[in-house]
């Protein structure tokens, strides 16, 4: 009898997709050596991990699949070289196992460097990352195939809290995700600790995954991390790419000098091309109209945020954040790319920026 012959229905199943195919693959190998250490009988946990070189511990390079069971690991497949910015990749893999690995939770981890809207999973392979539309359609093809949701998408990687990013992930997978665990701004190269956040999320026996929830589980354990949690509601996100096009549409019709300096406030704490949309609330205006937009996005932001850890030294790097290049070659560099994004099309956000710098 086989592996997979043996499976039976569970309470979790927990995918982990790690490409160590790069300068994080002792780290990532590091986390993946630790999860043998979880022992729970509820749990499925299966990990397709890349390695990009044989080292004097381990003999394997390439990308393999493996079944963590009762304190061993079982080797499933041998995929070779392989990119992981491949989404087919990516898509096999999630329908494989969850059609194998029945549960009635399902948490996927995804492990690698990234860059944004640019792109995640990125391979020395192939020097290419998977794109946001690329990822949003494996997400998409796994709910149709499968008929499941991902419950909770944990995100170990950088540069993944930006409200057009989730935007089009929320639209282009047909809000195949339920909520997303983000770490502000850069992971730790070290990576979030997959043991500790599945610990965490098996604290209680036949949870109901809502906003409670994941309240307790990010409180518990992961007080240290800078993670906040989003709550990926597509009609929620229509509502704040609604409002941010109106306090655009508002900005453009005040006179250039005013609007540099609301936008000047607004970055006030901005260390790189992105504005946290809290900062949004640093604006003093007498517009009554701007005021109201900005009271709108930050009562949605409520709605979007469920929970958020901050260290000391970010208490302005918090929750999500929007697009504003800080120079000409940053802009020029990646417009294009930006512009195709659903979140940025008809979006009189897109203008404000072009307006900087036209």
């Amino acid at each position: 009898m086989s592996v997979y012959d043996e499976a039976k229905f569970k309470e979790w199943t927990i995918l982990i997709y790690a490409d160590g195919n790069n300068n994080l693959q002792p780290y990532i190998y590091n986390q993946f050596q630790l999860i043998k250490n979880i022992n729970k009988d509820n749990i499925n946990i299966i990990v397709q991990i890349s390695r990009k070189s044989i080292d004097k511990d381990v003999s394997w390079c390439g990308c393999r699949r493996y079944l963590f069971s009762e304190n061993k690991i079982i080797l499933l497949k041998d995929l070779g070289k392989v990119n992981m910015d491949e989404s087919k990749l990516l898509e096999d893999f999630l329908v494989e196992s969850v059609n194998t690995y029945p549960s009635t939770n399902v948490i996927l981890v995804i492990s690698g460097h990234s860059a944004g809207f640019i792109g995640l999973m990125y391979s020395e392979n192939d020097n290419a990352f998977m794109g946001i539309d690329e990822f949003s359609k494996a997400l998409c093809l796994f709910n149709n195939k499968t008929n499941r949701y991902i419950d909770v998408l944990i995100m170990d990687t950088c540069f993944m809290d930006s409200i057009e990013t989730w935007y089009d992930i929320i639209m282009k997978s047909k809000s195949s995700i339920r909520y997303a665990i983000v770490p502000q701004d850069n992971a730790p190269i070290e990576g979030i600790s997959y043991y500790d956040m599945i610990n965490s999320l098996l604290m209680y026996q036949n949870p109901i995954i809502n906003h409670q929830y994941i309240k307790e589980m990010m409180s518990k354990q992961l007080l240290e991390c800078s993670l906040f949690c989003i709550n990926l509601r597509e009609d929620i996100f229509k509502r704040i790419r609604k409002s941010i096009n109106e306090y655009a549409q508002l900005l453009l019709l005040e006179n250039k000098k005013s609007r540099d300096r609301t936008l000047r406030l607004c970055c006030i704490d901005s260390v790189n091309d992105f504005i946290p949309l809290y900062d949004f609330n640093n604006i003093d205006t007498c517009n009554s109209d701007v005021k109201e937009c900005i009271f709108d996005i930050m009562k949605i932001l409520g709605e979007i945020i469920i929970f958020n850890q901050y260290n000391s030294g970010q208490t302005n790097r918090r929750g999500l954040k929007i697009y504003f290049p800080h120079n000409y070659e940053i802009y020029n560099n990646f417009r294009n790319i930006y512009r195709q994004m659903d979140f940025c099309v008809n979006n009189n956000w897109t203008l404000l920026i072009d307006d900087k710098y036209i």
